[in-house]
């Protein structure tokens, strides 16, 4: 009997001993002794995701009384249901990686521990969004000699860094000074924080706010270390605008956050003159196709170049902070026309695309005034019928034309609202090649024994030299006096307006007239065309432009160079 009695004591205590130690095994303690088993993070987690109790692991990695080993497997384990879909976990891998600042002794001691579960450190660093650069730095600056894991972390904090350049400002000065870039060349820079031409659209930023703070740390922190270092050449083109060197990094950073711009001024007034002193601009791409078209831009980026060569006085430091937003909206179609690609044997498409150029008031978001649209053809495949979109202007002709924002005509060679064509340039058009040279204005001229004057009060002449050639395939008679419209095409002279024409004078009859000459093909022919200008108009400051038009297209051309004109 006592002996029963005694099994039954040892069973009761074996009973209670077994209660107890199941009692002191915590939820964290028991996912990871069986990850450990597994091997592998990532399939454990995968086969056992369902059974898993979350809000336990949760309590542990932020509770005081869970200790460092506790809260780091906790930690790694959320993380891991983070990048299978689970809930986010960014909070708890931010807050056990801040403490290589104030445990460093202590965590190096849990990781020698709890490497050997393969994947911990992929999931840890994954899952932490915002990362303080302190920490960082003593992860891969204070690592302990020869320790096991130190391939897996270093790897772990290079794929971080590499998967948010976004956050250069919080963490580059702190790698610097324990020599993380060192060995990193202008190519390695460039791909990481500028441009990577095999993702062109990688560096992504939430806010535009935060991307105005990156581009300006790059202003002001890191191009000029870059610069001193690789040369300036490696990141900045000399400009043949008179400009100092610009930016050709094709930085671009897409804005995820949705900013919408009003189509007109609203009740208001467009000004007359726009304002620059003192102002502040944000250069923006808005492409309105992103989802329509696979492969396009993104919706929304800051134009990186343009940004960075900005004075300091023009930098915004936020949206709030700015006055004005440039705006850049691509648009393109499929031509009519198709043309054969002689090294593919095929036909193409031929297609147009265009860069809209508009200022908006950075308060209101409303429109204040287009500057101009860009328009480039290319030759894309029949086969799919898509085009490419133009290429962003560069930065110095942005910032020309931004600058000069109230006297369009120093940047109208640049853009095709006004399609502009320059003196000894050949135009081709209605079977003609057209090229004008020069010109004089007077009020009268002798020629032989005659003397010619304008025939109306007023005005004076304008004798303009011009080569015609017949570049169709039979005799064509040119600027007949009847003529054929969207077939015969027309000279003439136009204000700064383009408002206001002025036609041939068909009354002199000079030799040197090209007025109604007949041609065969082939053959050239020099001469003059000559105009009537009012007085006004001929002495006046504003610039005069050839046209020469067929149907409803135009082109122009100063009448004068810059420097005749205002003598």
């Amino acid at each position: 009997m006592k002996r029963k009695g005694l099994i039954v004591i040892l069973g009761m205590m074996l009973f209670a001993l077994s209660a107890c130690q199941s009692q002191s095994t915590t939820a964290t303690e028991a996912c990871w002794s069986a990850a450990q088993g597994a091997d592998d993070l990532e399939a454990y987690v995968e086969a056992e995701a369902a059974n898993i109790d979350v809000a336990a692991l949760q309590a542990e990695a932020s509770s005081a009384d869970s200790t460092l080993f506790q809260q780091f497997q906790a930690t790694v384990l959320l993380c891991e249901i983070d990048r299978q879909g689970g809930a986010n976990a960014s909070s708890y891998a931010e807050s056990f990686l801040a403490k290589a600042i104030t445990n460093e002794e202590q965590i190096w001691e849990v990781f020698d521990t709890s490497f050997h579960v393969k994947g911990c450190f992929d999931a840890l660093f994954e899952a932490a969004e915002q990362l303080d650069g302190r920490a960082l730095a003593k992860l891969v600056g204070n690592m302990p000699d020869h320790v096991v894991y130190e391939s897996e972390l270093r790897l772990a904090v290079e794929n971080w860094v590499e998967a948010h350049p976004d956050k250069l400002p919080t963490y580059a000065n702190d790698l610097k000074a324990v020599g993380y870039f060192d060995e990193w060349d202008a190519d390695d820079w460039i791909s990481n924080y500028l441009y990577n031409s095999e993702d062109p659209y990688c560096l992504t930023i939430k806010t535009a706010d935060d991307a105005l703070v990156y581009i300006n740390f790059l202003r002001g922190t890191m191009l000029p270390e870059w610069e001193a270092a690789y040369g300036e050449q490696s990141f900045r083109t000399p400009s043949e605008l008179g400009e100092d060197a610009y930016y050709t990094t094709n930085l671009a950073p897409t804005v995820t956050e949705k900013l919408h711009f009003k189509s007109d001024a609203g009740e208001e007034p467009l000004p007359e003159t726009i304002d620059l002193e003192g102002k502040k601009v944000v250069a923006f791409y808005r492409n309105p196709y992103a989802r329509e078209y696979e492969g396009s831009p993104t919706a929304l980026r800051i134009i990186g170049d343009f940004m960075l060569g900005l004075p300091q006085e023009a930098y915004p430091t936020s949206l709030k902070n700015a006055d004005y937003y440039l705006v850049l909206t691509p648009s393109y179609e499929s031509g009519d026309s198709k043309k054969m690609d002689m090294k593919n044997a095929t036909e193409r498409q031929e297609a147009y695309s265009g860069t809209s150029i508009d200022l908006y008031n950075a308060e209101t978001r409303s429109f204040l005034r287009h500057l101009g649209t860009i328009m480039e053809s290319s030759l894309t495949s029949a086969v799919n019928d898509t085009s490419e979109y133009s290429k962003l202007p560069q930065a110095d002709q942005l910032y020309f034309m931004y600058q000069n924002i109230n006297t369009p005509d120093a940047y109208a060679s640049m853009i095709t609202d006004y399609p502009y064509f320059q003196a000894e340039e050949p135009v081709s058009m209605g079977g003609w090649e057209i090229t004008y040279h020069d010109c004089e204005i007077v009020e009268s001229f002798e020629e032989g024994s005659f003397i010619y004057t304008a025939s109306e009060a007023g005005c004076q002449i304008v004798r303009a030299r011009f080569t015609i050639t017949n570049i169709g395939s039979k005799q064509n008679t040119f600027l007949p006096i009847v003529y054929t419209i969207a077939e015969d095409p027309l000279v003439r002279l136009t204000d700064s307006s383009h408002e206001n024409y002025y036609e041939v004078s068909d009354g002199l009859t000079l030799k040197s007239n090209l007025m109604s000459e007949t041609l065969n093909p082939g053959v050239s022919m020099d001469g003059e065309l000559f105009f009537q200008l009012p007085d006004e108009v001929a002495q006046g400051t504003e610039p005069v432009y050839i046209v020469i038009s067929l149907g409803d297209e135009e082109i122009f051309c100063p009448l004068l160079e810059a420097e005749e004109a205002e003598e």
